[in-house]
């Protein structure tokens, strides 16, 4: 019994170890400009967007198959004037996540 109890502690610690140097050495690194961006966006992952998640929004806009303009609360939060077509600046202005220093 003490013997399986010591094995697999061995072979967890060992295993645990090995992961570690692993990702030393094998990571990959992102791009910078997608964790910038990701940065900037609200974070919510609401999916309003129509992606995954602000990430997969991220990747989309620098790789070019979204336009800037795809994630509506983090863009109106940005800039009253920027407002995707399809939403009006009175609801970017009376939105929550709309900063109140930019209303003026």
């Amino acid at each position: 019994m003490i013997v399986a109890i010591l094995s697999l502690t061995l072979l967890g610690a060992a295993f645990g170890i090995l992961l570690g140097i692993a990702n030393k050495f094998l990571r990959v690194e992102g791009n910078p400009v997608v964790e910038e961006l990701l940065a900037l966006m609200p974070g919510s992952n609401c999916g309003q967007c129509g992606f995954p998640g602000c990430s997969g929004a991220a990747e989309a806009i620098v790789d070019g198959s979204a336009a800037p303009t795809c994630c509506p609360p983090g863009f109106c939060a940005a800039k009253a004037q920027a407002c995707p077509p399809s939403r009006n600046s009175t609801w970017c202005a009376t939105s929550p996540s709309f900063p109140s220093a930019i209303t003026g």
